[in-house]
């Protein structure tokens, strides 16, 4: 092998994505040197965007919403000279057993409190339906009260009990109503942190710390950045050093010689590069697949082989205009139907331009039967859902379409996020506190966020506390 690093840095960062680009931002800004290795051949991570249509919109094809109390994400695109604006308001338009309605407020709300008993804004669900939906909510929220601030969730007094069951078999015990079942399904599918996931593959404990560490209640989907959220990596890098930040440098193995306290990274290309700590900014699922030698704790390996990201593709459709902006503006479908491969759409428009940016989510067993298909019959069935959800047809006839396909990208292995089904918190949980490699070695990335994980900002705590420990650490 052939060791291209000339110097040992400070810290080696696995992952050019958000929270390894800021790590390393972070530990530059504390005087320290670092080193970022990525295995693609770009920046971005999940935060990824392109330019489309001859405007040259912008489209995020990983992640791109901020909220109010998100400060952290707030601070850094202000520290970047990067604006944000508000989401359209408008209709959420939803098909629920064959029925369609559209409707303003959030399905959330009106289920779990501050929401009321018996309000529903959708229109879909009889008065029995609504409040077998509302007390299963008023339920997990009880559950969620258990859970202390800063602590992960295997800590809760009823841990064993509620890490026991899926969300599946909790809402069999729990309601009576095919719509509340219904309204949990979509919850699990749609929500970032939660995976996304299906009720039968997640722990009701998982389930309900996600409104604990990612409070709806917060809106944390009420901003858009102009020109996209993929446009924050590049210019990370820009400040950090081109030349610091190394693309197509695949880490297969990592190791420590405690004697030297020093770390190696070997990547897939043959390279070695030396550091003084490591940083692996990847999710969980991801850095299980890396060697480690010496070998990290069974507990913490265990748990990060058994946090399977979500299974999602991501479908970004430019029109030349916006053609579901009207009396009602509709921002939002939701449609479980058999027949749709395409079950949720966001407006993911920018409001300076004309180009209208409809962003498509497949997601779980109906994204394996799209995969199957040939590309142009994926393509056309994409196309046929929108316009059957929108009943606009011109949504036949987008002027661009981009694909963010993460359960093909082996370095984020999925989306939006991670999450874990029955016994995984409190089997393997405490593993995330054990100190690897004497603190040399840190792991950071919004699947390890104590608030916020599976949005930008839970990538951007854990990057600023990794950097804090590593800074100690190092000056310690």
């Amino acid at each position: 092998m052939t060791n291209t690093s000339t110097a040992t840095v400070d810290a080696i960062v696995v992952g050019a994505g958000l929270a390894g680009l800021l790590t390393a931002y972070r530990l530059q800004q504390k005087g320290k040197s670092v080193l970022v290795l990525e295995g693609r051949d770009r920046l971005g991570g999940r935060m990824y965007g392109k330019e489309v249509g001859p405007e040259k919109a912008y489209v995020d094809l990983g992640g791109q919403w901020l909220g109010p109390t998100q400060y952290l994400m707030l601070d850094l695109i202000k520290e970047l000279g990067i604006e944000k604006f508000d989401y359209m308001s408008g209709v959420t338009r939803l098909t629920y057993k064959e029925k369609q309605t559209d409707y303003k407020g959030d399905m959330y709300f009106a289920m779990m409190p501050p929401g009321k008993a018996g309000e529903d804004p959708t229109g879909v669900a009889t008065a029995e339906e609504i409040a077998d939906a509302k007390q299963a909510g008023d339920r997990i929220m009880e559950i969620v009260a258990g859970f202390k601030d800063g602590e992960l969730p295997f800590t809760h007094p009823d841990a064993e009990l509620l890490d026991s069951q899926t969300m599946t078999s909790w809402l069999q015990a729990n309601t009576t109503t095919d719509f509340a079942k219904f309204f949990f399904t979509v919850t699990c599918s749609t929500l970032g942190p939660l995976g996304p996931s299906h009720p039968s593959t997640v722990s009701v404990l998982h389930f309900a710390y996600l409104f604990k560490n990612s409070p709806q209640s917060e809106v944390p989907e009420n901003f858009l950045i102009h020109g996209g959220a993929g446009q924050i990596p590049p210019k990370l890098a820009d400040k950090i050093g081109r030349d610091k930040v190394l693309v197509n440098q695949d880490v297969v193995k990592v190791k420590y010689d405690s004697e030297k306290q020093e770390v190696f990274a070997y990547t897939r290309q043959g390279q070695v590069f030396s550091g003084r700590s490591i940083v692996m900014a990847c999710p969980p699922a991801v850095a299980s697949a890396v060697l480690f030698d010496p070998p990290l704790s069974a507990q913490r390996h265990q748990l990060m082989q058994r946090f399977p990201m979500g299974t999602i593709a991501k479908i970004l459709v430019a029109y030349d205009q916006k053609y579901w902006y009207d009396d009602k503006n509709i921002v939002m479908c939701i449609d479980t139907s058999p027949e749709q491969y395409v079950e949720f759409t966001g407006d993911a428009s920018d409001p300076t331009k004309k180009t209208g940016i409809i962003a498509a989510f497949i997601q779980g067993q109906k994204y394996f039967a799209w995969k199957k298909l040939s590309q142009e019959k994926q393509l056309e069935v994409v196309l046929d859902d929108l316009v059957r959800m929108y009943k606009i047809p011109e949504l036949k006839s987008p002027i661009a379409v981009e694909i963010g396909d993460w359960p093909k990208d082996q370095f984020a292995g999925g989306g939006y996020s991670g999450s874990v089904g029955p016994g995984v918190w409190t089997q393997y949980g405490e593993g995330l506190l054990n100190n690897e490699w004497d603190g040399r070695v840190r792991f950071c990335g919004t699947e390890y966020s104590m608030k916020w994980a599976g949005f930008f900002e839970g990538a951007a705590q854990t990057a600023e506390e990794t950097a804090k420990r590593i800074v100690e650490k190092l000056d310690g």
